[in-house]
């Protein structure tokens, strides 16, 4: 058992920032805004990403442009 090690995790809610090909499999993350709690992730959502006008759910990155990348709201055990 000389391989054992401990660990220590932080617990947080992230805004995550996606790179998605065109089926919506991700690709890599290249942002993240971690938050205490799911409810501020969701409340700080609407300052750094805008709804898609056409799919309900589904947010862009402020100022999105012809790149695919979506917002999600996930969480996620940190190793600090």
């Amino acid at each position: 058992m000389t391989d054992f090690q401990y660990k220590t995790l932080r617990c947080e809610w992230q805004i995550r920032f996606v790179d998605v090909d065109q089926y919506g499999v991700e690709e890599g993350t290249y942002k993240r805004i971690p938050f205490p709690t799911r409810e501020e992730a969701l409340a700080h959502l609407p300052e750094v990403a805008e709804e898609s006008p056409y799919v309900k759910g589904r947010w862009h990155p402020k100022g999105y442009d012809s790149t695919y990348s979506i917002a999600k709201v996930s969480y996620h055990e940190v190793e600090v």
